[in-house]
């Protein structure tokens, strides 16, 4: 396909559209474009539309209350093309000189689909309408991700000039297409390479393809959530924030196509226009391929698991300046992995207390026939208290690789234990002063200083790193110092 006819999150575009309401008849449309425009700090994505769908009278300016109400339409475009579109909201209805109304709508999201129009295409889209895009059945998706290429790898064109002639070739090594094996969720996840012939140039990209293992359908929101998890898992990787370049869909609109068409989800997306450096790349793709079958599939196992810690990192990442809030996220991440993976390493622990506690409580009630000195001493005896943020962080530290404890914690003038105990302090201190903001309590071992803050808040994604990726795969010496670099590199 053409990358003309593609609807991208990061290329501006405009399509002059006929629009009406999915109630309504699509004889009586009313002209308007489709706008979505990249360039701004946050996507622009709205519909200008040349008239209203309501009547107005030629006084009234706005319709109050119309506005903000989420309403759904349905477009035609001259050269075959359909545009649902969900959740749009009037922000406003003017007139100009002539009296003639303009409406503008924010667009939640549209689904542009490549078919051409037929006596069934009003009954289709609102098919899609009544179904909802989010429940359409799809046979496969594709998609890719802007900012990737660094990590992803180079594609090989190679153009070459001559007197007599030029060629353009491409330099297909053994892994541009990668197939990966979900089991957990049924899906197969593949790595492609596509090249397109524009004006004279061969451009190339990869991009990912997502179908089930069976005859099962996805629907929009399962594929959306797959898909959503994946971006997150590479940005562990990646370090930095990416965003989507598009997401196209496969669907014959459960049997009313006896063929397969090329739908397009487009939706507004925050990026932040941060420039991408390679430094804060950890593993790059070619450092994890042949494990990233291993890694695809524990990822999804446990990502309710992973899910609030990486809703965390990625607010760090995403973050356009580093501050105490920036730091107390990163502190934040290890506490809530020490919750959520410890949890197997304390139950033989648990389970040996609980016996004791026991053989305790029966002891005291043979001692004592008094209910309520047994009740108050058995209380006393089942309390658990919370296991302190200090105890967390240190199990981590203890447990972390030794080189990283070499290069993260270890101090010229203390052995491993006393820097061990004195970096545990100084960031429980921190937390609990930027939490609680006691001045009266500060102690010179809280972090202040913007540099040290800056520093502390990676070098405690790091270690977050180094226990995200032990639970994906086998890390090894070479993974060790990436992750010690990646620090380095970054300070």
């Amino acid at each position: 396909m053409s990358r003309k006819t593609e609807y991208r999150f990061n290329e501006n575009f405009e399509l002059l559209v006929h629009w009406f309401l999915p109630e309504g008849n699509m004889k009586n449309y009313i002209t308007g474009k489709l706008i979505h425009n990249c360039d701004s700090f946050k996507d622009d994505f709205f519909l200008e539309l040349y008239g209203d769908f309501d009547e107005i009278s030629e006084r009234t300016i706005i319709v109050e209350n119309k506005l903000r109400e989420k309403i759904n339409i349905i477009g035609f475009t001259s050269d075959g093309k359909t545009v649902v579109i969900e959740n749009a909201i009037k922000i406003n209805c003017t007139f100009v000189s002539n009296g003639f109304p303009t409406s503008k709508f924010l667009v939640g999201r549209s689904l542009v689909i490549n078919f051409l129009i037929d006596i069934n295409s009003d009954k289709n889209a609102k098919f899609i309408v009544d179904k909802g895009i989010d429940n359409l059945e799809l046979s496969s998706c594709e998609f890719n991700f802007t900012r990737l290429k660094s990590w992803i790898g180079d594609i090989g064109i190679k153009k070459v000039r001559s007197d007599q002639s030029a060629s353009i070739s491409v330099a297909l090594s053994e892994d541009s297409n990668d197939k990966f094996y979900i089991s957990k969720k049924n899906i197969c996840l593949e790595k492609i390479l596509k090249c397109d012939i524009i004006n004279n140039s061969m451009r190339g990209e990869y991009y990912w393809k997502m179908e089930s293992l069976d005859d099962s359908c996805l629907n929009v929101r399962q594929s959306i959530d797959l898909i959503n998890s994946f971006k997150n898992l590479i940005q562990f990787f990646v370090g930095q924030q990416i965003g989507y370049s598009y997401i196209k869909l496969k669907t014959n609109l459960e049997g009313r196509y006896n063929h397969l068409v090329n739908c397009y989800i487009v939706t507004r997306q925050f990026i932040t226009f941060s420039k991408f450096s390679d430094n804060y790349i950890t593993l790059k793709y070619a450092d994890i391929k042949d494990q990233f079958n291993d890694i695809l599939n524990n990822w999804y196992l446990k990502e309710d698991k992973f899910i609030n810690i990486t809703e965390n990192y990625l607010s760090n990442i995403n973050s356009f300046y580093y501050s105490h809030s920036t730091l107390l996220n990163s502190i934040r991440s290890l506490e809530m992995f020490h919750r959520n993976f410890y949890i197997e390493d304390d139950a033989l622990e648990d389970k040996q207390i609980n016996k004791l506690k026991e053989e305790i409580k029966d002891f005291i009630r043979s001692k004592s026939n008094d209910d309520k000195v047994v009740s108050r001493f058995c209380s006393n005896i089942d309390y658990d208290p919370e296991k302190t943020l200090s105890r967390r962080i240190k199990d981590l530290i203890q447990n972390m690789d030794e080189k990283m404890k070499q290069n993260f914690i270890k101090k010229a003038e203390k052995n491993m234990s006393k820097s061990i105990d004195s970096f545990v302090y100084k960031i429980v201190s921190t937390r609990n002063f930027y939490t609680h903001g006691d001045r009266s309590n500060i102690n010179e071992k809280v972090i202040t200083d913007s540099r040290d803050i800056i520093n502390y808040s990676h070098l405690l994604d790091q270690i977050l790193k180094y226990y995200i990726y032990k639970q994906l795969f086998e890390i090894n010496d070479y993974v060790i110092d990436k992750i010690i670099n990646g620090w380095i590199k970054v300070i």
